[in-house]
């Protein structure tokens, strides 16, 4: 099935619905191309496209297929019949030339008898005019047989000439009345997916209603637990190192710093190097500084432990307004908000981030418009960090160059 995805460009990931939803959508577009087609060859091809387009429907439903193509078979056919036409023609016009010349000697001969003497005055004659007469009887009686054989057959190779002609007059008409049908096919079949393409849109959208409403209620149910939890556990921890205390809160089953660490480990900086920013969002760190930064008990998260973070506040597509602080340094979002709700006590803020000496240049950036965090997880040069934008929900995930400098926060062992 290789050559139907590369030929409409269906991605061959899709699976199940999915690829039968986009086959019904390419059908669509041929469907529209062949209604719209300023020529009969144009249309003829959106037709093999939409017979194509059901072959591939058919396999990725596991049903049968045939083999071959009918219309390709009947326009070889049609061809091979078209050249033994042609070759018909030139051997009718053949026999045509051999009739006029019969016809012209047979003229020739006719003079001839007419300007022989009398039979009654019987002239003398030699053994040379004797010999001449009796050739000409011969080939007199020779032409009339060849004449009544050439004329019939100039009359077969015509009536077959012109049986031909009616064969192919006939099929051209079969066909043309067998594509009006596949066409009128084609559209019913268009209509009714069409219909059941509705349907889905009307089921899908239904069901996405439903699990935003679910959603939403274990999010505010889990919102609430979170509060309640938080309640009962200590709300700060003190950095043994430089006597800096960190607002903490338990959400689930993990505990995470309030805040972004300031420590001021060597290699660290704040945001365009003024110490007012980092009293705001915390000190900005390599990769390699940042694995070391956390005090004793607590940890450079990992890819999991945010994921697990993320999926209790929600999930990856709206978990950023649950954890973001809200108001303060963040930027109007796309709704006219600032910052988010904040139902965990999470309290995300934007420090924005430094390009690194990987880049072309070194500048620092994003502040109010991005907070961006390191996690564990690396491979050579770079690591992943996951990140919160302005403008959405949305936690996402990305690899920096480890010499990249963006904030840190810990989560307890």
């Amino acid at each position: 099935m290789k050559n139907y995805y590369e030929e409409f460009g269906i991605d061959p990931a899709l699976k199940s619905d999915a690829l039968i939803s986009a086959i019904r959508e390419k059908r669509r577009e041929w469907m529209f191309k062949q209604n719209n087609a300023p020529s009969d060859d144009l249309r003829h091809e959106a037709g093999k496209k939409i017979v194509r387009l059901d072959e591939f429907k058919k396999m990725a439903l596991g049903e049968p297929v045939k083999n071959g193509n009918t219309e390709s078979s009947n326009g070889e056919q049609l061809k091979q019949e078209q050249l033994k036409l042609e070759k018909q023609e030139q051997e009718r016009q053949k026999l045509e030339q051999l009739k006029i010349e019969l016809d012209q000697r047979k003229l020739k001969i006719d003079r001839s008898r007419l300007q022989r003497p009398d039979s009654s005055n019987p002239s003398p004659s030699s053994p040379e005019k004797t010999a001449q007469a009796a050739g000409n009887a011969q080939i007199t009686r020779l032409p009339k047989k060849t004449l009544i054989a050439a004329l019939i057959v100039v009359l077969v190779v015509a009536g077959g000439v012109g049986f031909g002609l009616s064969s192919v007059n006939k099929k051209r008409l079969a066909d043309q009345k067998r594509s009006e049908l596949l066409r009128q096919e084609q559209l019913k079949q268009n209509a009714q997916d069409g219909q059941q393409y509705q349907e889905q849109l009307r089921r899908e959208a239904q069901l996405w209603q439903e699990t935003q409403q679910r959603r939403t209620a274990d999010s505010i149910a889990k919102a609430e637990e979170a509060r309640k939890a938080a309640s009962q556990t200590a709300q700060t921890v003190t950095d043994s190192r430089d006597g800096k205390t960190y607002r903490i809160v338990k959400i689930g089953s993990q505990t995470w710093m309030a805040e972004n660490l300031n420590f001021n480990a060597n290699g660290s900086r704040c945001h365009k190097d003024r110490a007012d920013a980092c009293a705001r969002f915390g000190r900005l760190y390599d990769w390699n500084t940042a694995m070391s930064a956390c005090p004793a008990e607590w940890r450079l998260p990992s890819l999991s432990d945010w994921q697990t973070l993320v999926n209790f506040a929600g999930g990856n597509e709206t978990a950023g307004d649950k954890l973001k602080a809200k108001g303060g340094s963040w930027l109007k979002n796309r709704d006219g908000r600032i910052g988010g709700t904040d139902d965990y006590g999470f309290s995300a803020l934007p420090g924005g981030h430094f390009f690194g000496p990987s880049h072309d240049r070194t500048e620092f950036s994003g502040t109010g418009i991005h907070g961006t965090w390191w996690t564990a997880a690396h491979s050579g040069g770079s690591a992943s960090v996951r990140g919160m934008g302005h403008s959405n929900g949305i936690v996402g995930r990305a690899e920096n160059f480890k010499s990249d400098l963006v904030s840190v926060r810990c989560i307890r062992n």
